[in-house]
């Protein structure tokens, strides 16, 4: 892979062959191992940058919500939070049964077409709605930006790429953008209704007490979890990382002491 640069200016960096051979020795991943994109040095799959160009044309909405964090800082959280203020406060919306990958697609997901066990993923939900959304389109092409381009009405996406990778415009483009990169879960456990009030503020939702109450409720960490993983720890992490840290919502907190004791001092999970 010869180097090239990103429509945003960005550089990326390909792998020596040294490197490749070295990950491929330590990491069973990705098909193509990875490039760095600089000059901030981020590491991403190397089918990245290609996505990466294609968002830089996507058609954001108005009223297109997104919610950019990093990856396992609350983000299925965040998201069902979001999700249920506007399409489900009264609890009563049958498309709240979906996975919340479907209802609130990723438009970073598709740098995951590269993962060598991607069969293993169980993206099957996404498939579908793909070519439901899409007929006759190309799974190469990425499933979550064709599915988010097709999907009608007010979208709730999730991003796990930073602002400097995103289109120049976007916060001009989008009136409602949640741009987040960490979730203080302990301000909103102390007050949760108070800081629901703050986002039905800016999302302008015009919710009830009782909606919020609903929102507190239904998207709780013991009510998400007694209703499952919304999004099934074995997309995206290991059986033996999912028994010892509990899945996706974990222990609710976001101590970092709390993961690392998950791993031993090179890394490896113990």
């Amino acid at each position: 892979m010869n180097k090239q640069r990103l429509l945003t200016g960005h550089d990326v960096e390909p792998m020596s062959e040294e490197w490749l051979t070295k990950m491929a020795e330590e990491q069973s991943t990705f098909r193509h191992g990875v490039v760095r994109i600089l000059p901030d040095g981020w590491l991403y799959p190397s089918n990245t940058p290609r996505f990466l160009n294609r968002i830089q044309s996507f058609k954001f909405r108005p009223d297109d919500v997104i919610v950019m964090m990093f990856p396992k800082s609350g983000t299925t959280w965040m998201q069902e939070k979001l999700w249920t203020m506007l399409f489900n406060p009264n609890l009563d919306n049958p498309q709240a049964t979906q996975p919340l990958r479907v209802r609130s697609a990723s438009i970073s997901m598709d740098m995951l077409l590269d993962a060598v066990k991607l069969e293993e993923l169980h993206l099957k939900t996404l498939y579908e709605t793909l070519k439901k959304l899409c007929p006759g389109k190309n799974v190469d092409d990425g499933v979550g930006v064709q599915c988010l381009d097709a999907m009608p009405g007010q979208r709730v996406i999730k991003c796990l790429y930073p602002l400097d990778l995103m289109p120049p415009d976007l916060l001009d483009k989008t009136k409602m953008s949640l741009i987040t990169t960490l979730l203080s879960k302990s301000v909103y456990l102390a007050n949760p209704q108070g800081e629901l009030r703050k986002l039905n503020q800016f999302l302008a939702t015009g919710l009830t007490e009782q909606q919020l109450k609903n929102v507190v409720q239904h998207t709780s960490f013991s009510s998400m979890k007694s209703r499952g993983d919304a999004i099934p720890d074995n997309n995206l992490d290991s059986k033996e990382l999912h028994q010892l840290t509990g899945g996706v919502f974990r222990k609710g907190r976001t101590q970092y002491s709390l993961l690392k004791q998950s791993f031993s001092s090179d890394g490896k999970v113990v």
